[in-house]
């Protein structure tokens, strides 16, 4: 019962410096359906430190986050600071260090990366030494064929413990059950092996189809196997890369969720790095040090380990903040019509603009161009450069302007606002969707929250600084200026739109499923146009609709049976974030790219209106 727990657990709750010199002296990949017997098992041996230096769900964050306060904008990650923190952190280190991830280090990526099909993601995940990885579900983003061939030119290792037919479709390169190095200067050397795992609900979040035909291996029995068969096989440690991890913690630092499920349930692990949700873990379970950092490239952990006499002694973490640049945040100045009015002399949205060196900069912090900044890790330029023939490679296409916008609209959060609750962004994409489909049917629209990956205006960083942005050294906002890149971000997986049929219960069943997970935040949350829909949260999942109302009126009962024109995307038509519900016999043909729907319906209206919102009202 317990391991049958575990695994409806897992389903349920997921569903995004110079190269390493440390090479092994016998890599190992081992086939999943042998175990070395244990009475010809190989003794541990060996004496070393070594490192790990762990990242969650990267997803080629190659340019820096920006999180804002009242009084500052911290830039954290960004390929070229992570390689100075890497650097640092190689040069301090006692032993080996290895640079590790639980999966997704690509797919949903950036425009930087995801315009290229993900090659500078690769360059700098190998710059930065990335020595081995296992399976998000956003690594299947580009399709089987994509991955086949990053996997095939990466200098880095696959590694899976529990996905079926894997080497078949991608290729020998992967290893399975486990990847086995050595660490030390000194013979005979410790053996460390790596695990892999994916939790089985990935392939509902997944395009139906983007997977091929890999299947996920329940995970509790695959981990235990592959910890035996690299124990014995001589292995001092044992590293689960898992991508699964924590829901939440608690005020002591107690952890809980998929990965803490495993960690339970599985002997002989040494560190979990855990991966796919965007919370700090420092914890101990089951003598398994659990590590997870925020996403994106936010922060890194520091996992250092002892080995002595082929047995691992000590073990302990420390989670970094990947800080970049810091930069004041001054008040609006006094209201102007015209930048003469302005000591600054510039006038935006009707306020002085406040800079320095006018305006003094606080204590530790330095004018630069008008802005005070303090630069806590300065990027690495060696990383900068390896950017700079894609960075070119976009203006011409991605720094075009779309339109004027006189918010932020955000998302993200814990938890995350789209996946929760109605958004002005939610709002924005479901409107372009409609908008752009009623000359082919469509009545309502619907997307997934799950979809929407960045605020507007983003991270990607135009060269035109003139711009008004919400980042680091743009003129302040609002109004904001957004670009091309800003959608691409915003939604960066190559969802097309379609028009379909759907009946009143039908859409009921969809909406039920959408809001099921509430009070919990899930991808298939629905963001919708064109109807009202009344739900009562407190109502147990699968009977949350009160009514569902269409914008000229017309009210949808529960078991309607007529039909109405919806506008979706083809990743949940197809049954993604399990609205299996909407599975067509023969599917409807895609439309254009939801990103250039977008685009159209910004570009439109220019300065853009806000969108009218009170379309998923919370019954009271």
């Amino acid at each position: 019962m317990l391991r049958a727990s575990l695994l409806t657990a897992l389903a349920l709750t997921l569903g995004c410096g110079s190269s390493s010199n440390d090479q092994p002296a016998a890599d190992a990949a081992v086939d999943s359906t042998t175990d070395t017997p244990s009475d010809t098992a190989v003794t541990p041996v060996g004496t070393a430190d070594f490192e790990l230096l762990t990242l969650t769900a990267w997803q080629g964050q190659l340019e820096p986050l920006t999180v804002s306060t009242a009084t500052t904008a911290t830039a954290l990650g960004g390929f070229p600071v992570l390689s100075a923190y890497f650097k640092e952190e190689r040069a301090a280190a006692a032993g080996d260090v290895l640079v590790v991830t639980g999966g997704d280090e690509f797919g949903a990526t950036p425009v930087l990366s995801s315009v290229f099909d993900d090659e500078p993601a690769i360059k700098a995940l190998d710059f930065l030494g990335l020595r081995a990885t296992t399976f998000g579900n956003h690594n299947f983003d580009l399709g089987v064929p994509r991955l086949k061939e990053i996997i095939s030119t990466a200098k880095y290792t696959f590694v899976t413990s529990n996905l079926t037919n894997v080497q078949s479709e991608l290729g020998s390169k992967v290893a399975t059950p486990y990847f086995m190095t050595e660490v030390g200067a000194a013979s005979p050397k410790p053996k460390v092996a790596f695990i892999g795992l994916s939790a089985p609900s990935l392939l509902q979040i997944q395009f139906p189809g983007k997977f091929g035909s890999i299947g996920i291996e329940e995970p509790i029995a695959a981990a235990n196997k592959a910890v035996r068969a690299a124990r014995d096989a001589g292995a001092s440690a044992v590293v689960a890369l898992v991508h699964a991890g924590a829901d939440s913690v608690d005020a002591a630092g107690n952890p809980s969720g998929p990965v803490v499920d495993l960690a339970k349930a599985v002997s002989g692990v040494d560190v979990w790095v855990a991966d796919h949700t965007d919370i700090k873990v420092n914890a101990t379970v089951n003598n398994g040090l659990i590590v997870q950092n925020r996403k994106r490239g936010q922060g890194y952990a520091v996992v250092k380990v002892k080995i002595v006499d082929g047995k691992v002694t000590t073990k302990s973490a420390a989670l970094k903040d990947a800080v970049g640049t810091v930069a004041e945040i001054f008040p609006a100045g006094a209201a102007c019509m015209a930048p003469t009015e302005c000591a600054s002399g510039a006038c935006e949205a009707g306020k002085c603009a406040v800079s320095c060196p006018s305006t003094p900069c606080s204590m530790g912090f330095t004018c630069n161009a008008g802005a005070c900044q303090k630069v806590v890790k300065a990027a690495d330029a060696e990383a900068d450069a390896l950017l700079e023939p894609f960075r070119k490679a976009l203006p011409e296409k991605f720094d075009v302007k779309v339109a004027v916008i006189d918010q932020e609209y955000k998302r993200g959060g814990s938890p995350q606002i789209e996946r929760v609750g109605e958004t002005p962004l939610g709002d924005l994409v479901a409107d372009a969707l409609l908008e752009r489909t009623k000359a082919l049917g469509a009545k309502i629209a619907m997307v997934n929250g799950g979809g929407i990956r960045n605020p507007l205006p983003g991270p990607y960083a135009p060269l035109d600084k003139t711009l008004r942005r919400t980042a680091v050294g743009y003129a302040s906002g609002p109004p904001y200026d957004l670009v091309v890149g800003d959608v691409f971000n915003m939604h960066p997986y190559s969802n097309a739109a379609i028009v379909r049929k759907i009946r009143g219960s039908t859409l009921w069943s969809a909406l039920e499923h959408g809001l099921s997970y509430l009070p919990a935040a899930n991808g298939a949350f629905p963001q919708i146009a064109g109807f009202k829909v009344v739900y009562d949260p407190a109502a147990p999942a699968l009977s949350r609709v009160v009514s569902v109302t269409l914008n000229d009126g017309t009210v949808i009962p529960r078991d309607d049976t007529k039909e109405l024109g919806l506008a979706t995307v083809d990743f949940i038509n197809a049954g993604g974030d399990g609205y299996s519900m909407l599975v067509e016999a023969v599917p409807s043909p895609t439309l254009d790219l939801l990103t250039t729907l977008v685009i159209e319906h910004l570009k439109a209206s220019t300065p853009f209106p806000a969108p009218t919102g009170g379309r998923l009202v919370r019954k009271m």
